[in-house]
């Protein structure tokens, strides 16, 4: 008598790969739609933690003894702006806007400007500044003795 040798067979290789490629398929599309998810999400997130949030720390008018004849009278307004990121306590950056008229500058020369406050409450140490005005522009003097000049010739004209 012959004898055929025939093995068994264990288990059809069909059945199990249509289970695992469910469960793959599944692990997929759920990364699919958290990155799906995440991205608008990170967008605006990203997008509010940068925005200004353009409040009037401190506002000096010009006085009326003063005068440059053209779109007088003018103030200096320090503005608080988006978060700063590179700087670990994340504090907020300023600019230095004078603009024409007192209330809140909408449009005017701006300057980037960095406070050292030494640990103190910025809006305090801004609100120990002076400003003086004179015929030739305005001097932004900080308590800590640091000086900005800006002349009358960038800012007058509504600039």
């Amino acid at each position: 008598m012959i004898e055929s040798a025939v093995t068994p067979v264990e288990s059809l290789p069909e059945e199990r790969s249509v289970s695992e490629r469910s469960g793959n398929r599944r692990r997929i599309l759920f990364v699919v739609l958290a990155m799906i998810i995440s991205l608008p999400i990170s967008c605006v997130t990203t997008i509010v933690l940068n925005l200004k949030s353009n409040r009037v720390v401190r506002q000096w008018n010009q006085p009326a003894e003063i005068s440059y004849k053209s779109f007088d009278p003018y103030s200096l307004s320090v503005i608080e702006g988006s978060v700063d990121w590179a700087n670990l306590s994340f504090p907020r950056r300023h600019q230095l806007v004078i603009a024409v008229g007192p209330g809140h500058p909408t449009y005017g020369h701006m300057i980037d400007y960095s406070f050292n406050s030494g640990g103190d409450d910025i809006d305090e140490h801004i609100g120990r500044s002076r400003v003086e005005w004179s015929d030739d522009g305005v001097t932004f003097i900080e308590v800590t003795g640091h000086r900005l000049f800006v002349p009358k010739a960038m800012f007058i004209g509504g600039r």
